[in-house]
């Protein structure tokens, strides 16, 4: 049974190391100018908002395991239908229609937080988004020996939950959704 969970879990670790090197390497040659600039559209983030967008999603979900997890016993993966439609919305490309709201929710919106007074700081950004990347990685590597599906992980909708094992998994596509989207943003 545990090897069935590592092999299940091997495509997220490698796709959480690839994402974690390209993060560094975006974040180490953005110019100062590239940080602030913002999309051509309205509504429409600056690289340092959709990375503050990133960190807001990754606090709602990772904060719920420590207190879940203690709870959790038999390892038995399987995700749910909400949270597959989740994952099948997160990696569609950007302009193609989905279930997800094309407006992100007010509680992961950086435009909203900066309304409430949160400062745009570079440094924190992306440290907070290595931390909440080395978080999801340890939990990754749990995996195999947690019954991370038996997790009950609220959603940002307020009636839906997800498994942990759904939250796991979103994460890092969400994060490679906005990393095409900031990548595109510097090349504009």
């Amino acid at each position: 049974m545990e090897k069935e969970r590592q092999a299940q879990v091997a495509p997220l670790l490698s796709l959480h190391k690839e994402l974690k090197e390209e993060l560094q390497n975006l974040m180490y040659y953005a110019e100062e100018e590239e940080l602030y600039k913002r999309e051509n559209k309205k509504g429409g983030w600056s690289f340092l908002e959709i990375f503050l967008h990133v960190n807001l999603l990754n606090d709602f979900y990772l904060c719920q395991f420590p207190a879940s997890l203690a709870k959790a016993t038999r390892p038995q993966a399987r995700g749910t239908w909400v949270g597959g439609q989740l994952l099948k919305a997160t990696q569609k490309p950007r302009g193609q229609k989905s279930l997800l709201p094309s407006r992100a929710p007010a509680a992961v919106d950086p435009l909203k937080k900066q309304e409430k007074g949160h400062a745009l700081v570079a440094d924190v950004i992306f440290r907070e988004l290595i931390t909440d990347l080395d978080s999801l990685g340890q939990h990754l590597a749990q995996f195999p020996t947690y019954a991370y599906e038996e997790l009950r992980i609220q959603s940002l909708a307020p009636l839906v939950k997800l498994n942990g094992w759904d939250a796991l998994q979103l994460i890092p596509y969400h994060l490679q959704r906005h990393l095409a989207q900031a990548r595109a943003l510097q090349q504009a």
